[in-house]
């Protein structure tokens, strides 16, 4: 049994179809109040702005006093952003940021991606622990405006990528921790503003997201069914996602793919 996402004009869909390999990428515009995925900057002020965003709607946080804003998805949830990227052939993941004002500085921070395991032991914080890749784009400043950042994810790779690191989070995590455990169970995507083994002081931090994106390799079939589906989705003209399922977490594979509603929250 597959739990569905109905999609609609908040969650946007395109496909590159290359002489090679078609490609679809998902991003989440957070349109009428959507949020797949549950991104949040763990802010003690939050809230999804109509307008202002990259363009329309975007996630602002304000009130952030933190040493590095960390964007991140709702931590082992069943969403379009976890799963099994080897399965999926998943080949990179997009974001726009804009730091609207700081109390400092935000210079000199090259933004940072982190795929993160719960190393199967979802009650134990204890353990857990990510592959990084520090980016080469430093994160925007105050007056700069949006800016878009893309991260390729050697999700095919059998052993720890070039320019790839691993970093725990706990006393129990593990002193050698395996590629392939993450890369084949992400439990959570996380951005951080620098890199994640450099010091930084706390600051207060105003700042916004907007157009989370994910970008996998569909089977054919799903390919065809997630067209037609879009056309639908566009003559009804739907505003805001209707979701229908279990809650419980299911892996994203091969299978699930092959559904029309492939996606689930």
């Amino acid at each position: 049994m597959l739990t569905r996402v109905w999609l609609s004009a908040s969650l946007i869909l395109s496909m590159g179809l290359g002489p090679a390999t078609a490609q679809m990428t998902v991003t989440e515009s957070f349109t009428g109040g959507s949020n797949i995925g549950g991104w949040t900057y763990g802010a003690p002020i939050q809230v999804i702005e109509t307008s202002g965003g990259n363009p329309g709607a975007f996630l602002h946080a304000s009130g952030l006093d933190t040493f590095a804003p960390m964007p991140r998805t709702a931590f082992n949830a069943d969403n379009v952003f976890h799963g099994d990227f080897r399965d999926r052939e998943v080949t990179s993941i997009g974001v726009d940021l804009i730091t609207i004002a700081v109390d400092f500085s935000a210079a000199d921070r090259p933004l940072s991606i982190m795929l993160v395991s719960d190393n199967n032991t979802p009650a134990n914080f204890n353990d857990d622990w990510a592959a990084y890749h520090v980016g080469d784009v430093d994160v925007p400043v105050p007056g700069q405006g949006w800016r878009h950042f893309d991260f390729d994810i050697p999700s095919q790779s059998m052993t720890l990528p070039a320019g790839w690191n691993t970093q725990g989070f706990g006393p129990g995590s593990p002193t050698n921790p395996n590629w392939n455990d993450v890369i084949t169970d992400v439990d959570q995507v996380r951005f951080f503003y620098g890199d994640p083994e450099f010091f930084f002081i706390f600051q207060v931090w105003n700042v916004g997201l907007d157009n989370p994106s994910i970008t996998v390799v569909p089977e054919p079939t799903s390919l065809a069914c997630l067209a037609l589906a879009g056309l639908a989705m566009l003559r009804r003209r739907l505003h805001r996602p209707v979701i229908r399922g279990r809650q419980k977490r299911l892996s994203y594979s091969r299978e699930t793919r092959t559904n029309a509603a492939a996606y689930s929250t």
